[in-house]
C-alpha cells in the first residue's frame, strides 16, 4: 500500500479540523451544534489534533521510521470516537459532531488494516 494515499489525507483532515477550531470557532460551533465559547479544553483538543496531523505526515514521508505513530494514531482516534459517541448517547454531543468523528473511526480502521498488512 502507498502510505501517502492513506496518511496524507489523514494529516490534512486533522489540520483542517484543528485549525478550523482555532481560526473559525464560531462557524465550527454552528456547523457542529456546539454550545458556548471555546474553552481551554477545546483549544487543547485542537492542538492535539494538529499535532497528530504532523505524525500522520511523518508516516507518509517515512513509513518504516514512524510506523509506531500509526498504532498510536489508531488508538487516539478510537478513543476520540468512543468519547464523542458516549456523549452523543448521553445527550450532550450533537449528531453532527458524531458524524464528523465517524471519519476518525474510518481512519482508525484503515490504520489498523495498514498495521496488519505491513507487519513483518
Amino acid at each position: 500500500m502507498n502510505e501517502r494515499v492513506l496518511f496524507v489525507p489523514a494529516a490534512i483532515f486533522n489540520w483542517v479540523v484543528g485549525i478550523s477550531i482555532f481560526g473559525g470557532y464560531s462557524l465550527v460551533a454552528r456547523l457542529l451544534e456546539l454550545s458556548g465559547p471555546p474553552t481551554v479544553w477545546v483549544h487543547l483538543v485542537a492542538a492535539i489534533v494538529i499535532l497528530f496531523g504532523f505524525a500522520y505526515w511523518f508516516v507518509a514521508a517515512q513509513p518504516q521510521r514512524y510506523r509506531s505513530f500509526v498504532g498510536l494514531g489508531a488508538v487516539g482516534k478510537l478513543a476520540f470516537v468512543g468519547v464523542i459517541y458516549c456523549h452523543l448517547l448521553l445527550g450532550d454531543a450533537s449528531p453532527r459532531l458524531a458524524m464528523l468523528v465517524t471519519v476518525d473511526l474510518v481512519f482508525a480502521l484503515l490504520f489498523l488494516r495498514y498495521l496488519r498488512a505491513s507487519a513483518k
